[in-house]
């Protein structure tokens, strides 16, 4: 039975493990330091952050299946 809702593609691509492990590194080595957005408008500047750096702040294992 066909229904008139909207159907959505999924493309998943699963490729073998890297022969010589994973790369030790990430792109980045911090996270880039921003005082302004594009257009000047200044960004929000909290005084404190409410977790512990290097805490898990969410996971979704095991909620998808």
């Amino acid at each position: 039975m066909t229904s008139s809702k909207a159907k959505q593609k999924i493309v998943c691509v699963l490729y073998d493990d890297p022969v010589d492990g994973y790369p030790p590194k990430y792109a980045r080595d911090d996270i880039p330091k921003l005082s302004r957005y594009p257009d000047g408008q200044t960004l929000p500047t909290p005084s404190a952050i409410d977790f512990t750096p290097g805490e898990l702040l969410g996971c979704v294992s095991g909620e998808l299946g």
